[in-house]
């Protein structure tokens, strides 16, 4: 005796739920995840972006539907704001939540940790590098916060939806480079725009 459903989760289990409520007549919220881009354009505050994007992606350990998951940088810029990100998301700490100093958890379970393992393995075979990779104690659920770069458009950590500590950071030509990359996906969900302009910033979100 259920009035509507509303579920967060993968899509194949997504699928499963909406079958499940049509058979009974009844509405669903469906959120499947995404692949949450974020665009950093040169006239942005770019410690604050970085500062941002490093709260956006490696919070909860990147197990938020809405983290910023791809990073776009306007290549005037990109160097900067690379530099800047790694040495914000460096200063973090990981270790067990019940730590007061913990800045970074471990993942909600080894699965999960697997699935970004192999995203990771698939971009570092495909030419990617490591920007950055933190230290982690000792079990099953911690995976090395890591920043990306050069990481292709094929990959799976840019096609599929990265929930954990993985951040590829792309340079682009410019904000249509950047919004044409950031929206080659199928799973939306949320985008930030990093811009010292407001109507800019509006203007780029209504294209993505």
């Amino acid at each position: 005796e259920v009035d509507k459903v509303f579920f967060t989760g993968s899509e194949a289990t997504g699928r499963k739920v909406a079958m499940a409520c049509a058979r009974r007549l009844i509405p669903c919220a469906l959120e499947l995840g995404g692949s949450d881009p974020a665009i950093v354009l040169a006239d942005a505050n770019l410690a604050h972006a970085a500062s941002g994007i490093a709260w956006a992606r490696f919070s909860n350990a990147g197990q938020t539907c809405v983290a910023a998951k791809r990073v776009f940088v306007e290549a005037s810029v990109y160097d900067e704001f690379l530099r800047l990100l790694t040495t914000a998301v460096g200063q973090l700490k990981v270790g067990p939540g019940t730590d007061d100093v913990t800045d970074i958890g471990p993942m909600i379970r080894p699965e999960q940790r697997a699935v970004i393992a192999a995203q990771h393995a698939d971009a570092m075979a495909r030419g990617a590098h490591e920007a950055l990779r933190l230290d982690t104690p000792a079990g099953d659920c911690y995976f090395p916060p890591t920043i990306l770069t050069d990481v292709p458009a094929d990959s799976r950590a840019m096609t599929e939806e990265t929930f954990g500590p993985l951040l590829p950071v792309t340079k682009v030509r410019d904000v249509d480079e950047a919004i044409a990359r950031a929206n080659e996906t199928t799973q939306g969900l949320s985008a930030s725009v990093w811009t010292g302009d407001v109507t800019r910033g509006v203007a780029v979100a209504q294209r993505l």
